[in-house]
């Protein structure tokens, strides 16, 4: 991730108002054993979300719920490595 990269990353997520720091410490002490989230997507996420569902059932013998939370999975470790990425380079910045 390059410099201009991480100031886009950190602009959109400094339009919105993210959890306090005390929030994220209590929910990393106390982590809920399950997450129970209804979705409705629609246009061209419901399209590539069908499509990429139905090749991970049908390829790794899914149920549908279990591709599903692949995705969702995907998705979440997909947005850490971005925050991970964006830490580095603000810690690089500060020390620099």
């Amino acid at each position: 991730m390059n410099k201009k990269e991480a100031e886009k990353i950190w602009k959109d997520i400094a339009k919105r108002v993210g959890p306090t720091a005390e929030q994220v410490e209590e929910l990393l002490k106390n982590p809920p054993d399950e997450v129970t989230r209804t979705i409705t997507l629609r246009g061209a996420s419901a399209v590539i979300f069908s499509y990429v569902s139905k090749t991970l059932e049908h390829g790794l013998n899914l149920t549908p719920d279990e591709a599903a939370a692949y995705l969702l999975r995907q998705g979440a470790e997909s947005e850490l490595k971005k925050r991970e990425e964006l830490r580095k380079v603000v810690q690089a910045e500060d020390e620099a």
